[in-house]
């Protein structure tokens, strides 16, 4: 039961922590996917690649683990709390195209900029629910390949981040700008924003 929970947040971390630098890489052929019909057939099968090859490539380590204790499952029910009370609260106001991240291939949708709901306190709210549920799949493993793909994820995230956010600037202009002062992005929760504020 143990091994095969291992494997289980084996597979489901993986499948989250190749997000950001999957994000990174078909980004700058946004403009050249947007033209093709099969563009989802070509996108989907490019990440089942990408998945397939960390797969292959960590799969004998998959079972190795820094500790195995009851406490750390207790901190993940925590994080995988807080990515379920996110993720709903992510997609108000969204249309499916946005919440998916297809909309750099998109024609003339989702063109309005969205900053209410969650995203008064949070600027990225989805990539936040994302890195709780590969860190609720970290913490409570303790899987020695899964805290590596948790730090690849967090050095291919900043720059995703980075290349959604200049789109935005080009899209909305000074109405972005203003949305980014005033809101940080991802891993200042807002309790904190809001203590610091009151302290001012």
């Amino acid at each position: 039961m143990y091994r095969a929970l291992l494997t289980l947040a084996w597979l489901v971390g993986t499948i989250y922590a190749t997000i950001p630098l999957f994000a990174i890489i078909v980004r700058p052929f946004a403009a050249f996917l947007r033209v093709r019909h099969s563009r989802l057939l070509v996108i989907i099968t490019s990440w089942f690649a990408m998945i397939a090859v960390i797969y292959f490539l960590t799969w004998q380590w998959r079972g190795a683990v820094l500790y195995r204790s009851p406490a750390a499952w207790l901190a993940a029910v925590f994080l995988f709390a807080t990515a379920i009370l996110i993720y709903p609260r992510s997609r108000l106001h969204f249309f499916h195209i946005q919440v998916v991240g297809r909309k750099e291939l998109a024609h003339g949708r989702g063109r309005r900029l969205v900053t209410s709901g969650i995203r008064q306190h949070i600027r990225h709210p989805i990539y936040l629910a994302h890195l709780c549920m590969l860190l609720a799949l970290t913490v409570g493993s303790g899987e020695i390949v899964l805290y590596g793909l948790t730090a690849l994820a967090l050095l291919t995230g900043w720059p995703m981040i980075w290349q959604e956010e200049a789109e935005l600037e080009r899209r909305f202009g000074e109405e972005y700008r203003a949305y980014k002062r005033a809101v940080p992005a991802v891993l200042i929760p807002p309790l904190f924003r809001l203590a610091r504020a009151r302290q001012r």
